[in-house]
């Protein structure tokens, strides 16, 4: 009898291999959901990259803000950056890496399979910090999207991730059918590991706590896509006091910055971070010492600081080569719902950026 379960067990596991059934899923993303003749070679929106050996190539490294699913192909980024550096005499080639979604883990992945056949002489990593640091936090960019490989880290030391990026999670076979079957989520079982998430107060420290959050929740159901519990929220950067799993996102968000910068280096190509988030000196230095604000959302309370923000920024960017390039346009967003820069901004954005590029490559830094 048990002999004959063995058997019976091996000859499953073989026809599902042999089958390839089921397939786990791939770990990783790139661009997806646009015509073939938007992808360049490399998988990501944009064109296909034909460089001379005298041109000056840039590759534009980021995610969705790269992407840029809002406008046609031939007004994303990179087109009005490259168009721009042109204009500015610079013989430019530019290069988009970047998916929704993306944190700086799936942005080092892309960047070295790129650095395997292409060259740049420089690179731009245009940084969303209010998404960046729970990306790269989370095996997944939201709890039902698809897994990806993770960083961790030990102590100080960069952790590679378990899975190869853009394969196969796991091979096909009674293994993975078992584990799929009682799987919960990739996230909920990574969680075990992070450290704890941002605590809310039970009650009110003080006696009116704005209402804006709660109001945005009772009104438009996407913001309960913001996991005020998990530290998974575009407000993750503000809250105080910071959280223990914020303050492990920054130090591994830091640690991949260095892995991307170290690759820049190892390839010849200078590197540097796009923050379009506003002006740096003035925001982050022109403030009152104590700005701490309080937020009711669900009978819970969030303090809020925009101080907080500021050092965070600077302890995740001021180790790092920095071009600050503000928004200068008032009306910026795509849409109410969409707050992606629309196509003025990105006009904006990237003629400002190509003036920097050039003040630096003048500069030989």
């Amino acid at each position: 009898m048990l002999f004959s379960l063995v058997f019976t067990l091996v000859g499953v596991e073989v026809f599902l291999r042999v089958a390839g059934l089921p397939d786990s899923p791939i770990a990783g993303w790139k661009a997806k959901d646009h015509p073939q003749s938007e992808y360049n070679q490399f998988g990501f929106r944009g064109r296909t990259l034909e460089a001379k050996d005298d041109d000056f190539v840039v590759v534009l490294l980021g995610d969705s803000f790269v992407e840029c699913v809002s406008s046609p192909i031939d007004k994303i980024p990179e087109r009005m950056l490259e168009s721009e550096l042109q204009e500015r005499g610079l013989p430019a080639k530019v290069v988009s890496l970047g998916a929704r979604g993306y944190g700086q883990d799936q942005q080092l992945l892309a960047l070295r399979e790129y650095f395997k056949t292409n060259r740049a002489d420089m690179v731009v990593l245009w940084v969303i910090p209010d998404n960046d640091v729970w990306n790269n936090l989370f095996r997944t960019h939201y709890g039902g999207s698809p897994p990806k490989p993770t960083f961790q880290l030990d102590g100080d030391t960069l952790v590679p991730p378990q899975w190869e990026w853009m394969k196969r999670t796991e091979p096909p076979g009674l293994g993975w059918l078992i584990r799929r079957a009682s799987f919960q989520g990739y996230d909920e079982e990574w969680e075990k590991h992070l450290p704890p998430p941002y605590q809310p107060l039970d009650k009110s420290p003080v006696d009116n706590p704005k209402m804006d959050w709660q109001e945005r929740w009772d009104s438009n159901p996407l913001f309960h896509g913001e996991e005020f519990d998990t530290d998974r929220n575009h407000n993750l950067l503000h809250l105080e006091p910071r959280s223990e799993r914020i303050a492990y996102g920054i130090r591994l968000t830091v640690k991949l910055l260095d892995e991307i910068q170290a690759l820049c280096q190892q390839n010849g190509s200078d590197f540097s971070i796009i923050f379009t988030g506003g002006n740096w000196e003035a925001e982050a230095y022109d403030r009152p010492v104590d700005d701490l604000e309080w937020y009711e959302l669900n009978g819970k309370y969030y303090g809020y600081s925009s101080v907080t923000y500021w050092a965070n920024l600077s302890e995740l960017y001021d180790p790092f080569p920095l071009m600050v390039v503000p928004c200068t346009v008032e009306d910026w967003k795509v849409s109410e719902t969409d707050l992606h820069f629309n196509q003025e901004a990105n006009k904006q954005l990237m003629g400002d950026l190509a003036e920097e590029i050039k003040k630096r490559k003048e500069l030989g830094q």
